[in-house]
């Protein structure tokens, strides 16, 4: 059986990461930023992050999956975040299950120690 994605956890997991960008960008980018992570334009607010917050607030659960996929892109996230939202688009999404011992077997014959630390 499939999972449903949890959208009360990507809504609080994008908050989090809003909380965090609104450092990053000026009053003026806000509404740039906003279109390019698929957020309605800025909200109504004195703060950056008010603004940033109403905009989240305002978006539909049916478009945090390809927010979530705009974050993930260009932003800086810490590897708990990132993990923590690609985690929750997993699910809910058609995935290939790969056994464990296929699992194994891939990683004995790749080096990845270049993608890993």
């Amino acid at each position: 059986m499939e999972e449903q994605m949890d959208m009360a956890r990507l809504r609080g997991l994008l908050d989090s990461v809003l909380a965090a960008l609104y450092t990053r960008y000026t009053e003026k980018e806000l509404p740039a930023l906003c279109e390019r992570l698929g957020l309605p334009p800025p909200g109504a607010g004195s703060t950056k992050h008010e603004r940033l917050v109403a905009s989240l607030a305002a978006c539909p659960d049916g478009r945090l999956p390809t927010v979530a996929d705009a974050v993930l892109e260009p932003e800086k996230l810490g590897q708990a975040e990132r993990m923590a939202l690609q985690e929750v688009l997993c699910l809910g999404r058609h995935h290939v299950e790969i056994p464990s011992r296929t699992r194994r077997e891939l990683a004995r014959d790749f080096d990845l120690s270049d993608h890993l630390g």
